[in-house]
């Protein structure tokens, strides 16, 4: 049975695309299990999925140490640099500003600039996960980073996907397409068709964004509107007596 918030696990979408197929042997189990990761990859690289942002995670930063990598073992996930939306110093309420390495290098050719009680203030990317901050010499503390993840891949089958719950129907119907496809299957166009149009609506879903939207409407005359801060009278004009 499906977890009731995460969802099926890696061995039971296996399961459920051996049942669909009919074929239990070793040879399409393996390739099932390898495929599964693969298959989750692409699907995260088909449209810009809001649950792959996240946010406020934290990095924590050494005197002397200028690179870090945005690796499963330093952030919790594995991030590529050039997907870095946000990074801060909540500590000292600094927002550190990108740049590139060539500026840094020029700043700091001797990778020796701060001290012990310096906050961080640039950052570049060095690397496809890495990047460094200047100074390298600061006080030992966390950044704070928002941007966009990379999927934690489904090595270990009793793992949950990255994909949420509710987006992995299409998920399965999209590994179904592939499993039929190796088996040479003359379902495989239609099941393939079948599951991108689910993708699309999915898509569809994923950007609708309907709490972000303002809903207009007509203020009663009869509303408080002093805030604090205004120069409203209108909370006392209207008020009863």
């Amino acid at each position: 049975m499906p977890n009731s918030t995460s969802g099926f696990t890696g061995n039971e979408i296996v399961s459920r695309v051996q049942s669909y197929i009919g074929n239990y042997s070793q040879s399409f189990l393996t390739y099932l299990q390898q495929t599964l990761p693969i298959a989750e990859f692409r699907f995260c690289k088909m449209h810009d999925w809001r649950f792959l942002h996240k946010t406020n995670l934290s990095l924590a930063i050494t005197n002397g140490t200028a690179e870090y990598d945005l690796s499963i073992a330093n952030i919790g996930f594995y991030m590529a640099a050039s997907d870095i939306e946000n990074l801060f110093h909540p500590d000292s309420g600094i927002y550190l500003k990108k740049t590139d390495l060539n500026q840094i290098r020029r700043l700091d050719p001797q990778n020796d600039d701060g001290s012990s009680t310096e906050k961080p203030s640039l950052w570049a990317e060095v690397g496809d996960n890495r990047i460094v901050i200047w100074p390298p010499n600061v006080e030992t503390g966390t950044l704070k980073l928002d941007g966009k993840i990379t999927p934690v891949p489904l090595d270990n089958l009793a793992n949950f996907p990255t994909v949420p719950y509710r987006y992995q129907e299409s998920f399965i119907e999209y590994m179904i397409a592939m499993a039929l496809d190796r088996e040479n299957d003359d379902r495989a166009p239609a099941k393939k068709a079948e599951a991108m149009e689910l993708i699309r609506r999915d898509i569809q879903d994923d950007m609708a964004n309907t709490g972000g939207n303002d809903e207009p409407r007509i203020r009663s005359p009869f509303e408080k509107q002093a805030d604090g801060i205004g120069s409203s009278t209108n909370w006392w004009i209207f008020s009863e007596d």
